[in-house]
């Protein structure tokens, strides 16, 4: 196999599924590589996603291995739609919370015409396929600067750098992503324990902000790349409940709320906290 091809990996353990992309083709080779640079993240203090905390702490023993793009290929557009592809065989309760950079090429039924792409894939389709697989992020840039850094990361002569230029022009030229960084963003924050509903909320509840007349100091912090709804809440559990069924209750047993009583959140700026 050559080696300097990308190679998409599709690990399986204790039922469920990652993914990750090398140019080592050996798996096991591929993978000390993944541990090595999670490693090196949790050093940098870097926020790990669920399958890399699970590597991290040694926990992840591997079921088995597929590979997805068998003699492989050099366009990261045809490697994403691979990926897709692989994905979509499985329901997202299958899948881990994880990071995969190389979605961000995914476009559907695309063309390479000169210095641009032609695609009739819609913002819309990209945010549903976001929202179908909710714990997974598509590498796409959290804010306008990096997105910005990542543009102009294409004057580089490699030709993973001017496919990536050519993406996220395609996405500019319609103005959409800021969207889709906000939809990214939404999604890498939600915990894996919340409901459907809990996700539904959440969104509408940031998006009623957002149209609102409410300074977005107050529920955005770009610098530490944490966007939508900022709850300063104690209890996680309660924070769950509160998401899920978007009602209040009174932690004292003893005393009911009823449905006329109304409760204050005070949001504060750019605070939060991690659980």
């Amino acid at each position: 196999m050559n080696e300097k091809a990308t190679q998409i990996y599709r690990v399986e353990f204790n039922g469920k599924y990652f993914w990750f992309s090398s140019l080592i083709g050996e798996f096991t080779k591929a993978f000390k590589m993944q541990i090595s640079l999670i490693s090196r993240y949790e050093q940098q203090g870097k926020d790990l996603t669920e399958i890399q905390g699970l590597i991290a702490a040694g926990k992840v023993k591997v079921d088995q291995v597929h590979f997805i793009n068998v003699g492989a290929d050099i366009c990261q557009m045809k490697l994403a739609q691979m990926l897709i592809d692989d994905m979509k065989k499985f329901d997202s309760s299958q899948i881990y919370g994880q990071k995969i950079p190389l979605l961000m090429f995914y476009l559907k039924n695309y063309q390479i015409v000169g210095d641009e792409i032609k695609s009739d894939f819609s913002v819309n389709e990209l945010l549903q396929l976001m929202n179908d697989y909710c714990q997974v992020d598509f590498g796409y840039p959290n804010n306008e600067t990096e997105y910005q850094h990542l543009l102009g990361a294409s004057e580089n002569s490699n030709e993973y750098f001017k496919q990536r230029s050519l993406v996220l022009n395609y996405w500019l030229k319609d103005d959409h992503y800021l969207r889709i960084i906000l939809q990214n963003a939404i999604n890498h924050s939600n915990s894996s324990v919340l409901s459907q509903q809990a996700r539904s909320n959440y969104k509408k509840a940031y998006y009623q902000l957002e149209n609102s007349e409410v300074n977005s100091l107050w529920y955005e912090d770009i610098e530490s790349r944490t966007t939508g709804l900022t709850w300063y809440l104690t209890s996680a559990d309660q924070a769950i409940k509160i998401l899920s069924n978007f009602r209040i209750g009174s932690e004292d047993q003893n005393r009911n709320m009823s449905e006329d009583h109304h409760l204050t959140f005070s949001l504060r700026p750019k605070t939060f906290i991690k659980t």
